[in-house]
């Protein structure tokens, strides 16, 4: 994780309090065991430190131990003892007897907290956008465009996940018309509905078409139940398991198909160092008839980190299917070195 500076309280007080006296409007509220209040925006709250924004001090991180009082003024997704995620308005230093109404939102004690999760606040949305273009002038001329997509956003009870990319490359020979060789896109949503002990409930949708492939479209959704494993400063691991719907149309007369399949799938994420981060994700989906076949997806990627939002993304894709189209390869692998932003 990377390395931020713990200012002292009285330093974090007269410098916050210079961004008060200007006028800035910050949304959330910190009140200091020394009675100073501080107006500042919280980022995330994790490991014992409440991570806070100014725009005079930068990034600042408060020691809970140091904290009287934090009103949010949007609700944070935090994570209990208990394993029970719930959305948070007001922490304090003594957990409270009563909980506030449904107006001012929940507030509980910095000590009920999970120590190493990590806050989510409510309707922000977050991403990854990766793109990469490669091109060789030869007696054959290519040209490569990728464009990958990931966003995420907490809301009330839940979260919400799209991702998408589109793949398009071409070839010209020598004294020969330019070719198409790939023109396959992809775009697909999640939503998770937390439950206890780190649980969730999920529903998702997924829809893809690959015409070089002969695939005209192929839509799968399917609902379960998912449970994340580890969640911490370096590794983050989750589960998923239920079942899916698939329906496939192909455009070289391949007889259309709708199937049902068991879904069971992972996504692991773990950081190297500082700089470095190693991700990879599976998607296993067996048909419950062995004439329909299985469909499995997976990539797996390096992350080198060049600033707070720049990186570089190294990663290689698999989509397989145990019966494509007429005359087409069961496996295809998608390998992409390319540019990520990160919001």
């Amino acid at each position: 994780m990377r390395s931020e500076p713990i200012f002292s309280v009285r330093a974090a007080v007269l410098g916050l309090g210079v961004l008060a006296s200007a006028g800035m409007a910050m949304a959330d509220e910190v009140i200091l065991k020394n009675g100073d209040r501080l107006t500042v925006k919280v980022t995330r709250i994790q490991g014992g430190k409440v991570f806070v924004e100014s725009k005079t001090l930068g990034k600042v991180i408060l020691k809970v131990a140091e904290i009287e009082r934090t009103t949010l003024d949007a609700p944070m997704v935090l994570t209990l003892k208990s394993g029970a995620r719930v959305e948070v308005r007001v922490l304090t230093a003594e957990t409270p007897k009563a909980q506030s109404g449904p107006s001012e939102g929940l507030a509980i004690g910095f000590a009920e907290l999970r120590d190493e999760h990590e806050g989510e606040n409510i309707g922000k949305v977050n991403g990854t956008l990766t793109a990469s273009y490669s091109g060789v002038v030869n007696n054959t001329e290519t040209q490569n465009v990728r464009a990958d997509a990931k966003l995420w956003t907490s809301v009330a009870g839940g979260r919400i996940d799209f991702d998408g990319y589109y793949h398009y490359a071409t070839e010209k020979k020598k004294d020969q018309d330019r070719s198409i060789t790939e023109n396959r896109w992809e775009l697909g949503a999640q939503y998770s509905r937390y439950l206890a002990n780190e649980m969730y409930f999920y529903a998702n949708a997924r829809l893809n078409r690959d015409p070089i492939r002969e695939l005209d479209r192929r839509f799968v959704g399917g609902a379960g139940i998912g449970k994340s494993f580890i969640h911490n400063d370096t590794t983050t691991f989750t589960g998923q398991i239920g079942a899916a719907y698939v329906n496939e149309k192909f455009l070289d007369g391949t007889e259309d198909r709708d199937y049902v399949t068991l879904a069971v799938s992972y996504d692991l994420t773990h950081k190297v160092s500082d700089t470095v981060m190693f991700y990879h994700d599976l998607t296993w989906l067996p048909a419950l008839r062995d004439r329909d076949g299985t469909i499995i997806y997976s990539s797996a990627g390096v992350r080198f980190k060049l600033s707070e939002a720049w990186s570089l993304d190294a990663r290689v894709r698999l989509d397989y299917h145990s019966r494509p189209a007429s005359d087409v390869r069961k496996d295809v692998y998608h390998y992409m070195v390319g540019i990520s932003y990160k919001f």
